[in-house]
């Protein structure tokens, strides 16, 4: 775990795109769930839907889920994941959209798990992840994208990239701040028929 020793952010122009996992091992994810902690738990309280105890978050929609990650030195410094649903009840973290259910057409790609490590933050890598899944997204066959998020440049990098805020969401990630709902439509008709996630 040697980056996480680091002092100062780091350069990423060498780091390249996200690469895309198919249904990643065990040690894989198990980086990634301690990533997510790291990444979290360095900006103050985790989220609420994030176990409580423990240095290693992962859920059951990780194992049926996309994800891409992007590593330094061998090491994962960013990952993200999304997973098409047809329909809400099969959805993760689905307690902020239920009032807002009404602005997603099925089936749905939810973005969600989007972290970096602190070190490497400031150098727009959630774009990079951003655009790989709604290309995904779009060639699997969503019909809409879904994000939620309490994070103010988190929302104006959503709204460049085609979303819309819905709503804000009555249940709250973390107790600070207000999340919101955003939602892009995917235009067009479904080219191939990739994963749909169901729990």
């Amino acid at each position: 775990m040697g980056y996480y020793c680091l002092k100062q952010a780091i350069d990423t122009q060498h780091l390249g795109l996200p690469e895309y996992l198919f249904r990643p091992d065990d040690a894989v994810l198990s980086e990634i769930g301690r990533l997510r902690i790291t990444a979290w738990e360095a900006d103050g309280a985790r989220p609420s839907f994030a176990p409580k105890r423990g240095d290693v978050w992962i859920d059951s929609h990780d194992r049926h889920a996309n994800h891409w990650v992007l590593r330094d030195g061998g090491f994962t410094i960013a990952a993200a994941r999304m997973c098409i649903h047809p329909n809400l009840e099969s959805m993760p973290d689905r307690e902020p959209l239920v009032p807002l259910d009404h602005s997603l057409r099925f089936p749905a790609a939810s973005l969600n798990r989007l972290v970096v490590h602190p070190h490497y933050r400031g150098n727009r890598l959630s774009r990079l992840f951003d655009q790989a899944r709604i290309e995904y997204a779009g060639r699997a066959g969503a019909k809409s994208i879904v994000v939620v998020t309490h994070i103010k440049s988190r929302l104006q990098e959503l709204e460049e990239a085609g979303f819309a805020i819905v709503g804000e969401s009555r249940h709250r990630t973390v107790p600070y701040a207000p999340s919101f709902v955003l939602v892009k439509l995917v235009p067009g008709v479904a080219t191939s028929a990739e994963r749909t996630c169901e729990d």
